[in-house]
């Protein structure tokens, strides 16, 4: 009686069944291109025929759209989720803490999300540093350290960071960031993050303690602040900024935020990943990802609704 059949294409198993109904296959071509199908039927293991080849083409299905697939020209992306589909870098540098700096590895993806089981087995239960947050968008515009022996993390106590199944930065002290140098004029920058325990910010920083642009409590009151942003628009969750008391900014802050900041960025020479100066201005603790886009996108809100919801921040 029949024990197997394959189905093979180009000569290739493309599907095996081992019980009935012995011939119905799924099947999903990997790539497009001339095709020549034949059968195999197995009794008791052994071969005992195979069928005549059917020849024609196939179509692969279209590769599922990203991000900055359906919003393209983006100038940089620091993101846990795949954002581009031609991009097949890696994700992170990383070291473990206790290692000197020479000692690293790339980590990669696991489908559209960073390789979490490839990070937990090269840590081995130690913590994690970040040396190297690799642009998205394939622009080579990477976050790098900036000084060694002060990294942010990615584990605490050994455990990945995580929130509902995503990955977050720590940048443990206001001296671990990473940063990038730029060269922008009229640009929208979308950041996610939350739980700050000061209450009083959310900024997107630059290279210098002069150049950020976001929101932060003065006093009661919270107000649009900025050093060198050309008519700075500020907006929370998709909406404008439109609080004016302590709790308005710290409820939106403590919970999951996406902030973007539209104007003109002339005067910064780089972006990171959390501000370095006063320390009443202290970054968000867990900072999910960062796009940057060369223009004041008219699509900002839909790219904001469509960054939440791979997120899952609010």
């Amino acid at each position: 009686m029949t024990t197997k059949t394959e189905l093979l294409n180009n000569g290739v198993v493309v599907a095996t069944k081992t019980a009935a109904p012995f011939y119905s296959w799924d099947w999903t071509p990997a790539t497009s291109g001339a095709s020549s199908l034949t059968y195999k039927r197995y009794e008791d293991n052994v071969l005992v025929f195979t069928s005549a080849a059917i020849t024609g083409t196939v179509d692969a299905p279209a590769a599922a759209s990203l991000l900055l697939d359906t919003y393209s020209g983006a100038y940089l992306a620091y993101s846990f989720d795949k954002v581009k589909a031609s991009y097949n870098g890696p994700v992170l540098r990383i070291k473990k803490s206790i290692d000197p700096v020479e000692t690293f590895t790339d980590i990669g993806y696991s489908g559209n999300y960073i390789d979490k089981a490839a990070i937990t087995s090269y840590l081995n239960g130690d913590d994690g540093d970040i040396l190297i947050f690799y642009d998205g968008t394939g622009n080579g515009r990477d976050w790098n350290h900036i000084s060694s022996g002060f990294y942010p993390r990615i584990t605490t106590g050994g455990v990945l960071n995580e929130v509902n199944g995503k990955l977050w930065v720590d940048p443990v002290s206001t001296s671990r960031a990473l940063k990038v140098p730029v060269t922008l004029t009229d640009a929208t920058i979308i950041e996610a993050f939350s739980d700050n325990t000061l209450n009083t910010m959310m900024l997107i920083a630059g290279e210098t303690d002069s150049q950020y642009a976001g929101l932060a409590q003065d006093g009661s009151t919270s107000t649009t602040i900025y050093s060198d942003v050309t008519n700075p628009t500020a907006y929370i969750r998709g909406n404008q900024f439109t609080g004016n008391t302590r709790g308005d900014l710290s409820a939106l802050v403590r919970q999951g935020t996406i902030l973007t900041v539209t104007g003109n960025f002339s005067a910064f020479t780089g972006l990171r990943s959390h501000y370095n100066g006063s320390t009443i201005f202290k970054a968000p603790n867990k900072f999910f990802g960062k796009l940057v886009f060369p223009s004041i996108r008219t699509d900002r809100a839909a790219i904001e609704t469509d960054l939440n919801a791979m997120l899952n921040l609010y």
